[in-house]
């Protein structure tokens, strides 16, 4: 839209694009609720072979990322590359296991994703209100006891 106004630079349509296809990645990756329908709709056997083959086309798509550093070097591999290749390779294969071998009805992404145990460690650094971006191991211990008590509560 900002391009067609002239806002901003035909070249932005380039970003435009790959974030675009990198929110399509997430999506796939995220998908969360058994009702919900559209991008984050968890996979089954109905959408499992169009789900598998969007992700090895995205991991496709990944593999050939280049990347420059600042001296212009361009180099053909880093960490964040290969885990997300191996992510979404693995997400593939693991999806196709699940349903069509352990009879799983449907497999919700984003139960593979560490934002759980992230979220933990959150609690944790911020125990009673103070932001402890260090704590010392008594203080992490007294915090994850009082969020395993608090958790326990709930269910």
């Amino acid at each position: 839209m900002y391009v067609s106004q002239g806002l901003l630079p035909e070249s932005a349509l380039e970003t435009a694009a790959f974030l675009d296809r990198i929110n399509g990645i997430w999506d796939l990756l995220n998908s969360c609720q058994s009702q919900r329908a559209g991008p984050k709709a968890p996979i089954c056997a109905a959408n499992m072979h169009q789900c598998k083959s969007a992700l090895l086309r995205h991991a496709d798509w990944v593999n050939q990322w280049q990347f420059r550093d600042c001296r212009g070097v361009t180099r053909q591999w880093l960490p964040v590359k290969e885990g997300l290749v191996r992510t979404l390779r693995g997400t593939a294969s693991l999806v196709c296991q699940l349903i069509e071998k352990e009879g799983f009805s449907y497999v919700r992404t984003r139960r593979f994703q560490q934002d759980h145990l992230e979220n933990l460690f959150c609690q944790i650094r911020s125990g009673r209100g103070s932001a402890n971006g260090h704590p010392e191991p008594w203080q992490a211990i007294c915090q994850l006891r009082i969020a395993s008590l608090a958790m326990s509560l709930m269910t």
